[in-house]
C-alpha cells in the first residue's frame, strides 16, 4: 500500500457510506430508460470443421430431395409412345419389318410394344399403317413406306424429332399437343421443317413432293435457304432434272389428310380409318 492509498478498513467504510448513494441515482437511470445494454463482442467466423451437426446431417438429406425432384421432371417429361390408332390393323401387318424384325401373326399381341418408340420401319406392299401419339400428332405409313420414325416428342424439352423417308409416303396430322415441338422429315433430296400442320410427304422414284392442308412447313432443298409452303400448297422436286414445281395440293392428298384429321385429332375425329392408299 502506498502513501496516496487509504488503508482498506476506510475504503470500505467509504464504500458502504456511498452505497445508498449509487443505488439511487441506478434507481433513476433506469426510470428514465437510459439503461443501455453493454455492447456485444462480434463472434469470430465459425470454422467449417466446427459447423453445427444439424448441417451436416441436412445434407444428404437435401441431396436426396434433389435427386427426387430431377428424377420426377424426367419421368413427367418422358414422351408418349406410339400406338396402332386402329387396334383391328394388327392382324393385317404380317410382312411389316420394326428395326430390322419382320413382324408376323404371332407378333399382333406385342407389335404395340415394338412400334412404341419407333424406329427403322419398313410396310408391306399391301398394308398401311396409322400410328398415334396421344395428344401430340398421328404419323399414317402408306403401303411400301420405308421410314426411320423417331419416339414422339417429349412434354417439355427435348421437343425436336428427326425422321427420315427413303421411299413410300406418310401423312402427319399434329394436334394441339404439339405446340412448340419441330418434326424434321429428310427425304434423300430435301429436308422438312413441321412445327404445327397436316401434311403428306411422298418419296417417289423421281424427286419428293410435299402437299400442305394446313398450316405452313419449311422445305430445305440442299445448301438453299429454307422455303415457306403454305396452308393449300404443293411443293415437288424431280431429282434428275434438278426443277421445282410449285402448285396446289394434290386432289388425293387432301380427301386422304382430312381423312386422317378426321380420324385421329380430337374434335374432327369420325370414327372412320383414314384411306390406307392414294
Amino acid at each position: 500500500m502506498t502513501a496516496n492509498q487509504d488503508p482498506p478498513s476506510d475504503a470500505a467504510s467509504r464504500l458502504v457510506r456511498d452505497l445508498p448513494e449509487f443505488e439511487a441515482r441506478l434507481r433513476e437511470t433506469f426510470v428514465a430508460g437510459e439503461v443501455t445494454r453493454p455492447a456485444r463482442l462480434a463472434e469470430a467466423p465459425r470454422a467449417w470443421w466446427r459447423a453445427p451437426r444439424m448441417a451436416w446431417f441436412a445434407l444428404p438429406a437435401g441431396a436426396a430431395i434433389a435427386a427426387a425432384a430431377v428424377i420426377a421432371v424426367v419421368h413427367l417429361n418422358d414422351a408418349p409412345r406410339w400406338e396402332l390408332a386402329t387396334p383391328s390393323d394388327r392382324a393385317y401387318l404380317a410382312g411389316m419389318v420394326v428395326g430390322g424384325r419382320a413382324v408376323t401373326r404371332d407378333d399382333a399381341g406385342s407389335l404395340d410394344g415394338m412400334i412404341a418408340k419407333g424406329g427403322h420401319i419398313i410396310m408391306p406392299a399391301m398394308a398401311a399403317a396409322t400410328l398415334r401419339a396421344p395428344g401430340e400428332l398421328s404419323v399414317q405409313l402408306l403401303p411400301g413406306t420405308e421410314i426411320t420414325l423417331p419416339p414422339p416428342p417429349r412434354r417439355w424439352f427435348g421437343r425436336t424429332r428427326n425422321a427420315a423417308i427413303t421411299k413410300g409416303e406418310i401423312r402427319v396430322a399434329t394436334e394441339n399437343g404439339f405446340h412448340g415441338a419441330r418434326l424434321y422429315v429428310a427425304t434423300p433430296d430435301l429436308r422438312v421443317r413441321i412445327t404445327g400442320t397436316a401434311v403428306a410427304i411422298m418419296r417417289p422414284y423421281w424427286g419428293t413432293c410435299v402437299c400442305v392442308l394446313e398450316g405452313t412447313i419449311q422445305v430445305t432443298l440442299g445448301s438453299a435457304a429454307p422455303e415457306a409452303v403454305p396452308a393449300g400448297h404443293r411443293f415437288t422436286y424431280y431429282h434428275d432434272a434438278a426443277r421445282v414445281d410449285r402448285g396446289t395440293v394434290l386432289p388425293e392428298e387432301r380427301i386422304g389428310l382430312h381423312a386422317l384429321q378426321s380420324f385421329c385429332v380430337p374434335g374432327m375425329m369420325s370414327g372412320e380409318a383414314p384411306p390406307a392408299s392414294k
